[in-house]
């Protein structure tokens, strides 16, 4: 079955095109979450009133801390299904994950959430990148979780069909942000749940197979698909700022700056900015120039009062073009985050609509290509 790949995260997102095999079970458990409903359909935990259990926190904040140092050492491989729901419809995925202890995390997957913008190869074709699938957690990304919310021990589980600990996150106003199961064995986060401050479950990630141990293959994920590409070159913010490059330091919503790397296209360099709070993820792409006069499959959004163009459902993927730079945004955050995030970021004023996107009307060969 021929699939489009979307996979965010901490690294380089990844658009491509490849052949998975036989996928009747994961197809199964597709429909088992699309089933569920909207978010809104979906239960609504009430804001915690309750003192918490400093005993509950420590192990917590234990098990966290132990979870992100398997996700370093720990070799592993398995299928993720990771689901969205949002007001206008919902998307699921899923995406192949491979992990070699002490190297960096590589995702294949499928999307039917909407168009994205690719990063290509200078052959034009989409390589395979190092990128961390949703469920992957770093020691960097607990320590901002640490800072942004309470952290606890809630309970014993399953998930994928193993033993789990389960640690709940709780925003500092007292509402559920989100909810992990993790192995009793390895430590590796198996199930992640994502609730919005209206206590709407709004994602939710897990492995539907996972084997833990060495990792089979010489660099080619699977039978046809094309071989690891090369892992973006990370930079600084003082040099990218010195050339001229407008990105801030953080965004609204304690989402700090974690990774800035660089990619080299056809058309330009480009670069991804990956923002967090230790718990949601957002992946700023910003390349030189505009946008061109038509981008099919895309349509055209206000987000928190900014004129954007957005595609999948709950339109966590949005584009526009301002001050001679193009900004697209991947979101693995509720809605609440995204609008946050994008008022943050450089945009138009005085301008209407069209002037905002169509600026100058300059069509140019980028490393956009937003698919239907």
């Amino acid at each position: 079955m021929a699939v489009l790949a979307v996979v965010l995260g901490i690294g380089s997102l990844v658009v491509l095109a490849v052949i998975v095999g036989s996928l009747a079970g994961h197809q199964r458990a597709v429909r088992v979450l699309s089933a569920r409903g909207t978010g809104a359909q979906l239960r609504r935990p009430a804001a915690r009133t309750a003192r918490f259990d400093p005993v509950a926190i420590a192990a917590g904040i234990g098990l966290m801390d132990a979870a992100a140092t398997a996700c370093q050492s720990v070799s592993y491989t398995g299928t993720q299904i990771v689901a969205w729901w949002g007001q206008d419809g919902s998307s699921t995925y899923l995406a192949q994950v491979w992990h070699r202890a002490d190297e960096p995390e590589f995702t294949q997957g499928g999307s039917d959430a909407g168009p994205a913008p690719a990063a290509s190869g200078d052959d034009g074709s989409a390589g395979t990148h190092a990128t961390p699938g949703v469920l992957d957690v770093s020691a960097r990304l607990v320590g901002l979780m640490r800072a942004n919310y309470w952290i606890e021990y809630s309970g014993n589980g399953t998930a994928s069909g193993r033993p789990a600990r389960i640690v709940s996150i709780w925003r500092r106003d007292g509402t559920l942000a989100a909810r992990y199961w993790l192995d009793r064995s390895s430590g590796l986060p198996l199930r992640r749940e994502l609730f919005d401050r209206a206590g709407r479950l709004v994602n939710e990630g897990a492995y539907i197979d996972i084997r833990i141990g060495a990792v089979d293959g010489d660099g080619t994920l699977v039978p046809g698909a094309p071989a690891w590409g090369p892992v973006p070159q990370a930079t600084t913010l003082a040099a990218l700022r010195k050339r001229g490059w407008p990105l801030p330091p953080a965004l609204a919503g304690d989402l700090a700056l974690v990774t800035v790397t660089s990619t080299a296209t056809r058309a330009g360099t480009v670069l991804d900015a990956s923002y967090s709070d230790g718990l949601s993820v957002i992946s700023v792409f910003v390349q030189r120039g505009e946008l061109p006069q038509e981008l099919p499959g895309w349509h055209r959004a206000d987000v928190g009062g900014w004129a954007v163009y957005a595609s999948g459902p709950g339109e966590r993927s949005l584009t526009w073009s301002a001050r001679g730079f193009v900004y697209t945004v991947i979101a693995d955050a509720p809605q609440e985050t995204v609008e946050r995030a994008v008022d943050g970021l450089p945009h138009e004023r005085g301008l209407g609509f069209w002037g905002r996107l169509t600026r100058g009307l300059r069509r140019i060969e980028s490393w956009f290509n937003p698919f239907g």
